[in-house]
């Protein structure tokens, strides 16, 4: 197997879901379709899923790379708050909002 990711990510999980060859993933932060990619193995495999990315220029090139199957994406931009959410040990956690309506 060959690893996308930047720590092996993609190798610990791939071992987790060994035999499944499909599934669905969430990928926040999702950057580069191949390059530092926890989800490229994944989607090569067969998997589908929401890739979530902030920068307008990874965003295409991720919309691009990943347009073949049903992939959904999200460009959170303008939208994407940090705000806190009540949960042990206090961390906060990345809520998307709607923009208000004028």
């Amino acid at each position: 197997m060959i690893s996308y990711a930047q720590n092996f990510e993609d190798v610990m999980l791939a071992r987790v879901f060994a035999g499944r060859d499909s599934g669905f993933y969430v990928d926040v932060g999702a950057a580069d379709p191949v390059n530092l990619s926890v989800t490229k193995w994944f989607y090569d495999l067969g998997w589908s899923g929401l890739n979530i990315e902030p920068n307008k220029q990874l965003f295409d090139r991720l919309a691009a790379d990943r347009a073949a199957r049903h992939q959904s994406g999200l460009r959170c931009w303008r939208h994407c708050v940090e705000s806190p959410v009540p949960r042990a040990g206090r961390r906060r956690a990345l809520v998307v909002r709607r923009p208000r309506q004028a």
